[in-house]
């Protein structure tokens, strides 16, 4: 048997955990990435390539940190101005990683691009050398 039961556009769980209780073990794995994220964009800014992106993702990490803070104190206080804050605060993420998934695929573009043409430079210059020859 499913846990899920379809009646309408989404589905229900067959068993509900206290809002409260899903929001504080949300909050734990929001804090838990978030510090990764800031550890993963400290590595990344260590090259001055690497910094391009690197600094999104510790703008990432850092809202996601205040995020998971507001959603903690929520499930402990119930108190709405909390919430709003924390959904404020992980829309500001979600625009930071939306600005490091373009910042990503225009960094991926350029180093294909520039690779293409140093292997059309050099193959051309070796195709020069050994015409020569």
């Amino acid at each position: 048997m499913s846990d899920f039961s379809t009646s309408g556009n989404y589905p229900e769980l067959s068993f509900v955990l206290p809002l409260q209780q899903i929001i504080v073990r949300m909050s734990k794995d929001m804090r838990f990435v978030g510090i990764c994220s800031i550890l993963y964009g400290g590595f990344s800014c260590l090259s001055i390539f690497g910094a391009v992106i690197g600094i999104p993702i510790i703008l990432m990490g850092l809202r996601m940190r205040e995020s998971a803070d507001a959603f903690a104190s929520f499930g402990r206080s119930e108190d709405n101005n909390t919430l709003i804050y924390a959904i404020d605060r992980l829309s500001k993420m979600f625009f930071h990683f939306k600005l490091w998934i373009i910042i990503s695929i225009i960094t991926y573009i350029l180093t294909i691009l520039i690779i293409i043409v140093v292997f059309g430079i050099l193959g051309t210059a070796i195709f020069d050398e050994l015409m020569r020859l």
